[in-house]
């Protein structure tokens, strides 16, 4: 029998009547809100974040810091402070460490910061140019993947000195690939102290979705085309070619391994055009430039699938429908030939969900809930999910 594990109850952040009003951009920028939720590995902890209106004098906008909680409900603390806003809270794999996002500092460029759990103060991981603005930590928890855009270049910058910023409407900067290391380089080897970074694709396309494989040594992320680069080799990072892992006709995006690393999901317009759905291929980590096997398809859904989530034990995969529902199906990862039958655990109102590797708890905020004439507006809600015989609605 499965214990219950809707253990956050629904935070009220804001009360207002708006029977007379009605739900105006006036109304709603009164409202606190919540979104990014994030998970810890052991499934005690969620971190979230709450967007306060800042509306004193000429100010117009929303203060973001970030809040942890327990499951049990006991505890909710404030995890940052400060007048810049920190977005995109990420547990390390060991749940020790919190990083996110934020525009701190004198260069007011998005970084990564790292901060322990118990306290202190956090550190600047990155020091990108034009701001990180995704990341991912890798399994082991020993590196940091992100993206960031291209920066201009000497020319570029030369001229925006002199005035001359005219903008080329084709002059697009791409968003690229980078790992860093959380272990800091000596300072008797590069002068001071810092984090390596190494830049791990070029070229004239976007990175804007990417997944690590479990054991840490290869990325994975689509063009349209879905390559595999490996991490962890003595080649130097531009010198290595990202991998076609995956080139036909059709699309093929969104990649995400399984726990095992023996199989790669992805979303692909194979059989409709109009339509994406989930296929599973086999992928072998000693022959990573193509597939180790033929393309199984797991979804086939009149509006299509997206956001692709795999169960700790590889046995069962959670997606998003088109109207935002979310989704399970049982998957035999053993021989990745066959799957069962979807079906919906819970309706969402955004694609922001979260399985953490327990397997046991699914986390979505709801960004309001209307009743009667007040509305409230954020929290959290958490669903049951491990089906030993299949899946079952909640």
């Amino acid at each position: 029998m499965l214990k219950p594990l809707l253990v956050v109850p629904l935070a009220i952040l804001g009360s207002l009547s708006f029977a007379q009003t009605g739900w105006t951009p006036d109304v709603m920028i009164k409202f606190k809100r919540v979104g990014a939720t994030e998970l810890s590995p052991d499934g005690t902890h969620v971190a979230y974040t709450v967007s306060t209106p800042q509306l004193e004098g000429d100010k117009s906008e929303f203060l973001t810091h970030i809040w942890v909680a327990s499951v049990d409900g006991k505890t909710n603390i404030q995890f940052t402070q400060g007048e810049r806003s920190c977005l995109n809270p990420h547990f390390s794999p060991d749940g020790n460490y919190l990083a996110f996002v934020s525009a701190r500092g004198s260069e007011n460029k998005g970084q990564v910061w790292v901060m322990r759990m118990r306290g202190g103060e956090a550190e600047a991981i990155t020091k990108s140019k034009s701001g990180v603005e995704q990341f991912v930590w890798s399994p082991d928890g020993k590196r940091i993947a992100y993206t960031q855009r291209d920066t201009d270049t000497e020319l570029e910058e030369k001229m925006k000195k002199e005035k001359k910023d005219w903008t080329i409407v084709d002059a697009w900067k791409y968003s690229h690939l980078y790992t860093v290391t959380l272990d800091r380089i000596p300072a008797s080897v590069s002068r001071e102290s810092e984090h390596k970074v190494k830049r791990l694709t070029k070229g004239d396309f976007h990175v804007t979705n990417f997944d690590w494989s479990p054991d840490s040594k290869f990325l994975t992320f689509s063009t349209g085309v879905l390559l595999i680069v490996p991490v962890q080799n003595q080649e130097k990072p531009l010198d290595r070619k990202a991998l076609e892992w995956l080139r036909e006709d059709y699309d093929a995006f969104n990649g995400r391994f399984s726990p095992d690393g023996k199989f790669l999901a992805y979303l692909s317009n194979e059989a409709d055009v109009a339509t994406t759905q989930i296929y599973v291929r086999p992928f072998d980590s000693n022959k990573p430039e193509a597939p180790a096997g033929p393309a199984v398809q797991i979804t086939s859904l009149k509006g299509g699938a997206g956001g692709i989530f795999w169960r700790q034990d590889g046995k069962e995969m959670y997606f998003l429908t088109r109207d935002q529902n979310v989704m399970a199906i049982d998957v035999t990862s053993a021989s990745g030939s066959s799957c069962g039958k979807a079906s919906v655990m819970t309706p969402t109102t955004t694609a922001d969900v979260e399985v953490p590797p327990s397997g046991e708890v699914i986390s979505s905020p709801y960004q309001a809930l209307a009743r009667g004439n007040d509305l409230e507006v954020g929290g959290t809600a958490q669903i049951s999910s491990p089906w030993p015989n299949g899946p079952r609605p909640v």
